[in-house]
């Protein structure tokens, strides 16, 4: 979800439910509503005070990841801004990959794996997606299964793509710690992953060579 603007107090229903519908509006509620939008918010999705909890608390822990990132970014930009060879091949900063998945992502793409989008997805979702179907063939191991289900963790494993629901509040480490269970339990692919051909990350090598230039 992505920060919004507030929601204007004097909207008629209609609009106010459009409002709630949007991804940007409701993400701005959860981290740093009032206490009448939150419980607003609450009614119209037909929501527990646990689940209320819990969005509210993955929304601001996600805001204050960004936040920090974005420092650390910005500060990598003007001390250190050539990139190194992993940087190059996924073509962003190691800084812009959110803390509890950089090191999966760094040790998936040494083992092969094309990760193209990671870290919070929607609230109490974390995600790592790739650019293809290369867990077709993948299973979770039963000890991997039998982890999450000692941290209430949902572990979902599409074609492209490995998804946890979370149920309870856990912190970044912990987090970190699912993530690195999950790379240990994938099987290497031979040889490191081909650079990742977003227009994001051609962008960042395109940038990087004219820093090569000067």
């Amino acid at each position: 979800m992505k920060q919004g603007n507030p929601v204007s107090p004097d909207k008629d229903p209609v609009s106010e439910q459009e409002d709630f519908n949007n991804e940007e509006v409701s993400t701005r509620i959860f981290e740093s509503g009032t206490p009448e939008e939150l419980a607003r918010l609450k009614s119209f999705f037909n929501l527990t005070d646990n689940q209320m909890e819990l969005f509210s608390y993955y929304m601001k822990l996600r805001r204050k990841t960004i936040n920090e990132m974005q420092a650390l970014v910005a500060k990598r930009e003007v001390e250190n801004p050539r990139a190194t060879e992993a940087e190059m091949s996924m073509g962003s900063y190691v800084e812009r990959i959110e803390p509890q998945v950089r090191s999966a992502v760094l040790s998936l793409r040494a083992k092969g794996y094309r990760t193209y989008e990671s870290g919070f997805h929607g609230g109490i979702t974390q995600l790592i997606s790739f650019e293809e179907d290369q867990l077709k063939e993948y299973t979770p191991s039963d000890d991997l299964v039998v982890a999450f289900e000692e941290y209430e963790v949902s572990l979902e494993v599409e074609s492209n793509s490995i998804i946890f629901q979370l149920s309870k509040k856990l912190d970044l480490p912990t987090l970190t710690k699912l993530w690195d269970m999950v790379v240990a339990d994938l099987p290497d692919i031979g040889e490191a992953a081909a650079p990742c051909e977003l227009s994001a990350s051609t962008d960042f090598r395109e940038r990087q060579e004219k820093l090569k230039i000067k």
